[in-house]
């Protein structure tokens, strides 16, 4: 019996050491802007079993977004700059319609058109989805990229996917 006792007691110690992880992760994540540390919390919120699927989301919104204003930075520099290969990192954390237009952008310049639409379309997509983006940006800006989609959709060497009507189910665009 006492072995029972202190079996549970030790994995109610266990478990809330591992809350506390996730707890000192979330005021990690608060405390800093530094992307390296950033997304060594992100690796280590994906391994805690206590740190919900929504903070994991919202800590890989952080990181991306990180990413973006480190790439925006390097683009006033050096705007020439290669920064196709930290789009796709920052994309890995979250599908931020900032990413995939920027990163759209990156691709229509090399004139890799469907891939350029590709990115644009899922820019609109993810604009329109309420959740992912609660605050959209500008009509006007909305405006710019769908434009950029459909000049890309006609300049690419292939048909790109048509998108589908979220209400409708119908192909759209």
């Amino acid at each position: 019996m006492l072995i029972r006792i202190l079996a549970l007691l030790a994995g109610l110690l266990l478990t809330s050491l591992v809350h506390a992880d996730c707890q000192t992760i979330h005021q990690q994540a608060n405390d800093t802007t530094d992307l390296a540390t950033l997304e060594t919390l992100y690796q280590q919120a994906g391994k805690a079993p206590d740190c919900t699927d929504l903070f994991r989301s919202k800590l890989g919104e952080k990181v991306a977004s990180t990413h973006i204003r480190q790439i925006q930075a390097r683009l006033q520099q050096e705007p020439t700059a290669d920064v196709l290969p930290n789009l796709d990192r920052a994309l890995q954390y979250a599908r931020l319609w900032q990413a995939l237009a920027m990163r759209g952008d990156v691709y229509h310049e090399r004139q890799d058109y469907y891939r350029a639409a590709i990115d644009y379309q899922e820019a609109l997509d993810v604009i329109a989805d309420r959740e992912a983006t609660p605050a959209a940006p500008s009509p006007a800006l909305i405006g710019q990229i769908f434009k950029k989609a459909e000049r890309s959709r006609l300049l690419a060497d292939r048909y790109p996917p048509t998108p589908i009507n979220r209400s409708t189910g119908q192909p759209g665009g």
